[in-house]
Formats: structure tokens, C-alpha cells, sequence
């Protein structure tokens, strides 16, 4: 190790003196990430890396590898789409003191005109098996069924909820029964309502559950509201007998109730209502911190299956648990994901059916929010069929510590070296990801961030060239909290955790400051390749825990692959605060410290062009 090193050393100062000549041999197309930017390491005493002019991080991290000082970034390598990725379980899903949900499931109503619902038990356990899935602990769930629902005890349990609800939690609202609608002239100009039917068929309608669930909208990170009801009548009254294609001649009841409705109010088409997301909306809630899904258009029917539940409530439990497949390969599940899976179920349960025709969910507000950490599989040979994961981010792959490991045997000097540690590295963390995958998991992390959590991106130009001009950059946030810079290159192969650094820990933000980074213990200059780097800042409510992405260093920063585990472990590492396994922040603490535990965080994504 020590011929090792003296020989590193040597190589290091010779090249330190061409650090300016054109680097021979070292083609954009087999550039590692880190040659997208260079760094200035001057001043730095205690630094490993020669103290010179400014020298490609690439270079001086091949050099290093040979001293066993850090491990090189795999080369950017052009890989071919892959398929989607089934969920791959890691972990049942960690229960967080932050997470709330409110259960009312109607099959039994007072009034004998309201024909019942023989499957809202198992709607009952389905939702909260989904409600487990996002992280809500047993204590947290509510549950108000049957006759007991009626509507002053609806809106009861809602003011509860409002009250356990504190800044930054994550708020679960599902109801199953019958839909309605009523005439009301004074509301609506087609003089037709929508509205959820309580046990005493009091009409709650879309614009008062929206009334009601603002205050909890207003504070909660993300609230997700879940109707499996109808607001059309359709067939109307008896249960249906069902054909063979529809599992063994169970009945399905359609969920909307004729009783006490004007004929004009029950056509299943050609009426314009309002749905919960636009009577939300005009409630003033914003849409990115709001999810809510209908299990059917409103001019359709949603059945309710007596020996199962409701049809779209079970698709949605299977595609969530274990079925749904990570389409855009970000490492993350989205409720857009989710929803393309149920309705796939739902239309090959009614295929062939001569009877009914499929109901199509409806989908509003974020649809790239992700309801609990699910980490996509690694390669498109998963096995689906896993559960959601939620406990811990997936391990890193190995990396060589400061004290480093021996090359291996046969392995060559330089570049050379670099490129044995790099297939090392790169064979551990899964299949290459494709570019799109790369950016895709930094716009799940954006669908993630509280747009009331402003943040702004300041730079003197966003078109850099290669070799000259500097990175310069500013960031205000409109609340006090941490910051967090990820930059996607342009090679898409590697995130960089560009700040905080090992030069520059000091990432605290006050309301109101502008950042002005790099600071100079660090400054960065455009090396190419040509094309477009990504960059995404975050400013989270709590400090985050960087050891999630493990310890492979590229100079004093710490990056990531792209693949699969790599998106996943970025998704997980910017969304959960470092002290989710505190005392405080665990279900049940006598005294949960809110902002301590809170996982909120605004953030922005900026582009910059490099040329020539």
C-alpha cells in the first residue's frame, strides 16, 4: 500500500502541473460524472488531494483510488430502456407518530329506502392496510362504520382529526358508502349536487367536506382523500347479479342511493358537477399539497362487491401492497403509478362482461405525491408481488473507506485502476438507469416539497462554458431550515450531494437569507461534457441523515448512482428527517417535538446548459 501511494503521489503532482492541457484519452463518451465539474480544493490542509491549480476530480479520484482514498464514479455509459420495475420489499412499512387517518365506511343506514352495502367491512380492513402502508400507526387510525356515521359525527371526527393534526403531518381521509346527489338550484346551474351519504342521510356535500377538511389541508404537509362512492345513478335499487366473468356470480350493489333524489339529479350523464377537487380548490387548498381519488367519473357507477368490498377500493389495496410497478423508474411509487395499476385491474375483472362496462378512476391535485416510501427494485427482473417498503432506505452499495482497500489483483495503473474499482461498484447497485429515471426521481422529490415552503434559485447565468466560467448560485427559502444541492449531470449516471460538503457543513438557512454558494472554500468550474445539468435544492424543515447514501466520495462530495437503489435511497434520504428514529418522534411519545420530527421541505430545480 505504501509503493502504492508514493507512486499515487507522484502521478498526482505530475498531473498537477498539466492541469490545463487537453486530457488525452479521456473522451466525453467515457468521462466519469465528476468530470462535468471541476473543483478548486485550494486550502485545505488536512485534504489527501494535491493542493495545486484546480484539477478534474476525475483524475485526482483515479489517482486516489490507487492510495486507497476513495472510489471512483462509474464511467457515463449510454444504456438501453428497461422494462418497468415490479416493488421490491426491503422492510414493512415504519410507523410515524406524524401520520393520521380518518376510516368511515356506510353499509347499514338508518332509512330502509337506502339499499345496503354488504362490503364495506372489508373496505374497512382494506383501508387500513393502506393507511398501514403509508406509515399511519394503529393508534393513529380512526374508524367511524355504519350507523354511526351519521353526518354530525362525521363532522365531528373531522374536527378531531383537525386537532391531532399538527404542521408538517401527512393526513389519510377515506370514505365508502353510498354517493348522492340533490337539486339545488342556488348551487349549482344544472340544480344538481354531489354529495357523501351519511348513515342518516343528512347529504354532506363536496363543497362542506371541503369546508370542513381545509383546516387540516392548511397545516398538514399532504392530505389524501380517497371516495369510493358514486354520484350517478346508473341502475338504481336491488343488487345485481353478476355474470361468471365477474368471479363466481357475486353480486356487486351500485354505491348511490336513489332515495330522496330528483329524476333530473340520477342521469348518469351529460351533468356538470363540481368535484371535491374543485370545491377544494376554490376552499383555497393548494393542489400539490392535496391527493384525491374517486372511484369512478360522475357519470358512472362504483360497485360495491358484497364478498370483497368496493371494487376500486380493492384494486387500489392490491396495486398499492404489491402489485403496482415503478413505470417511470424514479425509485418511488406515485399515486399516478398506483392509479394506472387499479384501473388495469378493474378493466381485465369486467373484460368480456356483456353487462356492465368498466368504472374509471378519477384522479386529482398531485398525482406525483408518493402516499409511503416504496423502493422500486433494482433491475427489471424483480419478482413482483412484494410488499411496500417503508422502514429503512435500501443499504448502500460498498465503498472503499478513507483507509481504502487493495485494487484488484491485475489491475492496472491510473484510469485503469479507476475502472476495475468502477465495475465493482457499479455491478453492486443493480442495472444502469436510464436518463429519464434520473430526472424522474428528481421530480418525485419536487412533487414531495410544501409549496408553501417557497425556495428560489438565483444564478448569474444558467449557460456555462466548459473550462471557464464558474458555478454562482443563490438560494432563499421563505422559511428557516436546512439546504440540501443534488446535481444530476449531464451524463445522468451519478447524483452529487454538492452542499453540504465535506469543505462546507454549514447548511442552515434563515427566513428571508439568501445563501451565496459556492462558498470559497469550494468553487466549481463547467468541464463538460456538453449537455444539460440538473440541480436540485431542498430546504428541509429538519436535518437530513447523508449517511443514506453511503460513503463513495468524489473529492469532498458524496454521490450516489442512479440506479434503481441510488433513486431510491436519494427519494428516501430527502424526504425523511434525520430524527425518525428519536424517542420523541416515535407513535405514542408522551410529548412528539412536531418540528423536530417533521419531514417538510420546499425545493426547487434549476437547469443549467454547458457549451463550448
Amino acid at each position: 500500500m505504501a509503493a502504492c501511494t508514493i507512486q499515487a503521489k507522484r502521478a498526482a503532482h505530475a498531473l498537477a502541473s498539466a492541469a490545463h492541457a487537453p486530457l488525452a484519452g479521456l473522451t466525453a463518451r467515457s468521462q466519469p460524472a465528476a468530470l462535468t465539474w471541476w473543483t478548486d480544493l485550494e486550502g485545505a490542509a488536512a485534504s489527501p488531494w494535491p493542493p495545486a491549480e484546480p484539477v478534474a476530480l476525475a483524475i485526482v479520484l483515479a489517482l486516489a483510488m490507487l492510495a486507497g482514498l476513495a472510489t471512483a464514479p462509474p464511467p457515463a455509459l449510454a444504456a438501453a430502456p428497461t422494462a418497468a420495475v415490479p416493488v421490491a420489499s426491503s422492510a414493512p412499512s415504519q410507523p410515524r407518530a406524524g401520520r393520521h387517518a380518518l376510516i368511515i365506511a356506510i353499509g347499514d343506514y338508518i332509512s330502509p329506502a337506502v339499499p345496503p352495502l354488504l362490503g364495506t367491512d372489508y373496505d374497512v380492513d382494506s383501508a387500513s392496510q393502506m393507511a398501514s402502508a403509508m406509515q399511519v400507526p394503529a393508534q393513529n387510525i380512526r374508524v367511524l362504520r355504519n350507523r354511526d356515521a351519521t353526518a354530525a359525527r362525521i363532522e365531528q371526527e373531522i374536527a378531531e382529526l383537525n386537532k391531532r393534526t399538527q404542521p408538517g403531518d401527512r393526513v389519510f381521509f377515506y370514505f365508502s358508502g353510498h354517493g348522492s346527489r340533490y337539486f339545488n338550484t342556488a348551487a349549482s346551474e344544472q340544480g344538481c349536487v354531489e354529495a357523501l351519504l351519511p348513515a342518516d342521510s343528512v347529504p354532506l356535500t363536496n363543497g362542506r367536506i371541503a369546508s370542513l377538511l381545509k383546516p387540516i389541508s392548511d397545516k398538514a404537509d399532504k392530505m389524501f382523500v380517497f371516495y369510493d362512492a358514486c354520484h350517478s345513478g346508473g341502475i338504481l335499487g336491488k343488487p345485481l347479479a353478476v355474470t361468471r366473468s365477474l368471479a363466481g356470480r357475486r353480486k356487486l350493489t351500485p354505491k348511490f342511493s336513489p332515495a330522496g333524489v330528483a329524476d333530473v339529479c340520477t342521469k348518469p350523464a351529460n351533468i356538470k358537477t363540481r368535484s371535491l377537487s374543485s370545491e377544494a380548490a376554490s376552499a383555497g387548498a393548494l393542489p400539490q399539497n392535496i391527493v384525491m381519488v374517486s372511484s369512478s367519473r360522475p357519470d358512472e357507477v362504483s360497485f360495491d362487491d358484497e364478498q370483497g368490498g368496493g371494487v376500486a377500493t380493492q384494486a387500489w389495496r392490491d396495486c398499492m401492497l404489491h402489485d403496482v410497478k415503478d413505470l417511470d423508474q424514479s425509485g418511488a411509487i406515485s399515486v399516478n403509478e398506483i392509479a394506472d395499476c387499479a384501473q388495469k385491474q378493474m378493466e381485465a375483472r369486467f373484460e368480456g362482461d356483456k353487462q356492465f362496462g368498466v368504472q374509471h378512476m378519477i384522479l386529482g391535485g398531485n398525482a406525483g405525491f408518493v402516499p409511503g416510501w416504496m423502493a422500486a427494485g433494482n433491475t427489471p427482473q424483480s419478482k413482483p408481488g412484494a410488499t411496500l417498503a417503508g422502514a429503512a432506505p435500501p443499504a448502500p452499495a460498498a465503498a472503499a473507506s478513507a483507509a481504502g482497500a487493495a485494487a484488484p489483483a491485475g489491475a492496472g495503473t491510473g484510469a485503469a485502476a479507476a475502472g476495475a474499482a468502477v465495475v465493482a461498484a457499479s455491478s453492486s447497485g443493480g442495472s444502469p438507469a436510464v436518463p429519464a429515471a434520473s430526472g424522474a426521481a428528481l421530480a418525485d422529490i419536487l412533487a414531495q416539497s410544501d409549496p408553501r415552503r417557497k425556495v428560489t434559485i438565483g444564478a448569474a447565468s444558467k449557460v456555462l462554458r466548459i473550462g471557464k466560467d464558474a458555478l454562482d448560485l443563490s438560494v432563499t427559502s421563505s422559511h428557516d431550515g436546512h439546504v440540501y444541492i443534488v446535481l444530476l449531470g449531464s451524463d445522468n449516471h451519478s447524483y452529487y450531494m454538492l452542499f453540504p460538503n465535506d469543505r462546507d457543513r454549514n447548511n442552515a438557512i434563515l427566513a428571508g437569507q439568501t445563501l451565496k454558494l459556492p462558498r470559497p472554500q469550494w468553487r466549481i468550474t463547467a468541464q463538460g461534457p456538453m449537455g444539460t445539468d440538473r440541480m436540485l435544492v431542498v430546504v428541509s424543515a429538519t436535518p437530513r441523515d447523508l449517511g443514506v447514501l453511503g460513503n463513495n466520495k468524489s473529492g469532498p462530495f458524496t454521490y450516489s448512482l442512479t440506479d434503481g437503489a441510488g433513486r431510491a435511497r436519494l427519494q428516501w434520504l430527502l424526504s425523511t428527517s434525520a430524527a425518525v428514529t428519536q424517542t420523541e418522534c416515535q407513535p405514542g411519545a408522551p410529548a412528539r417535538d412536531a418540528v423536530r420530527c417533521s419531514d417538510a421541505y420546499g425545493a426547487a430545480l434549476a437547469e443549467f446548459t454547458e457549451l463550448p
